[in-house]
């Protein structure tokens, strides 16, 4: 292929046609997602623990987590003032670090989700019997959760919790085990489904490198064809290919003019009319930039959004006009 060989790199070919513009993203895993390791980094706890993945929330990958710990402490009705069962009275020392909390009166995804409102990128939950850990259900609240959690026995997250207490600092690493071996998926362009290696151009865009890797993504075009290597070590791997289509047609307005498309942090607007207001939808219809404008030009910062594609809706003079843009 054009653009990234695969020479010497024994895989397996995939290919489909976009039915629209959207994105689209492939990735391989062990079969069961491989085995997750819970570190404690530093202190008289290093070493590896036994933890079980949660049932609900972002799945763990083989990109690392690691950051500080820190118990949640809340108002305290159920007898047990770290089970996030409550509201969370410690929030401001929760934001940015893996947060812990006890198994306790109320539902795993109760919990989880109280910690990631208060700013905790992960979650680790005490199991508060001597059984080993279990896999947590999402309960009523789950469906909510973005961020990933696990559950640890009572032995070892009772550790963690006294050596807080006593005023240490515990440093944890959550990951997703990758063995040794060598990993790629590529995307490439074709004519059609039909086409043989010498056809295939690698797809030009910064989440699809000639590199090796578990996982890449692209935005698609309709009707174009695409295919797929994936190299994996495992004797047998998952390998899963998703995406989403846009689905919506610009509808413009004249005058009005945005750049640039891919945005990495600033998007300009101009018109020659006033610009009433915009707003910024991903691709599941959801809501994420509401702002008012009232004026001919204005920079909206999409600094915090996901990699993807969005729909950019403008309110021009009683207009609307709707469009497509890239976040790189």
């Amino acid at each position: 292929p054009a653009g990234c060989s695969n020479a010497g790199a024994r895989g397996v070919w995939y290919n489909f046609v976009s039915e629209g513009d959207g994105t689209a993203t492939a990735s391989i895993t062990p079969p069961g997602g491989g085995n997750l390791l819970f570190t404690v980094n530093n202190g008289p706890l290093a070493g590896n623990y036994p933890a079980v993945a949660a049932a609900f929330g972002a799945e763990f990958t083989t990109t690392a987590i690691t950051e500080d710990t820190a118990v949640v402490v809340d108002i305290d009705t159920t007898g047990d003032p770290n089970d996030a069962c409550d509201p969370i009275l410690n929030g401001a020392s929760l934001a940015g670090k893996i947060a812990i909390v006890r198994r306790g009166a109320c539902e795993f995804g109760g919990k989880v989700l109280a910690a990631e409102n208060e700013g905790a990128i992960a979650v680790i939950v005490v199991n508060n019997n001597p059984d080993p850990p279990i896999i947590m259900a999402p309960g009523v609240n789950g469906g909510a959760v973005t961020i990933p959690a696990l559950m640890v026995s009572a032995v070892d997250g009772e550790a963690i919790i006294a050596a807080l207490a006593g005023g240490g600092t515990v440093n944890v690493t959550m990951v997703l085990e990758s063995g040794p071996g060598f990993n790629s998926v590529t995307f490439y362009t074709a004519p059609d489904e039909n086409a043989v290696e010498t056809d295939l151009e690698l797809v030009d865009w910064f989440q699809n490198q000639c590199l090796p890797g578990t996982t890449a993504s692209i935005n698609t075009v309709a009707g174009q064809a695409y295919y797929v290597y994936v190299v994996s070590h495992e004797s047998i791997s998952d390998v899963v290919i998703d995406g989403t289509n846009l689905g919506t047609e610009d509808n413009t307005i004249e005058g009005f003019t945005y750049y640039p498309n891919p945005a990495e942090s600033t998007l300009n607007l101009s018109s020659l009319d006033i610009i009433e207001s915009v707003a910024i939808f991903n691709i599941l219809g959801q809501k994420v930039i509401d702002q008012n404008v009232n004026s001919t030009t204005s920079e909206l910062n999409v600094s915090d959004l996901a990699t993807g594609t969005y729909i950019l809706k403008v309110s021009v003079n009683g207009q609307i006009g709707t469009y497509k843009i890239l976040k790189k």
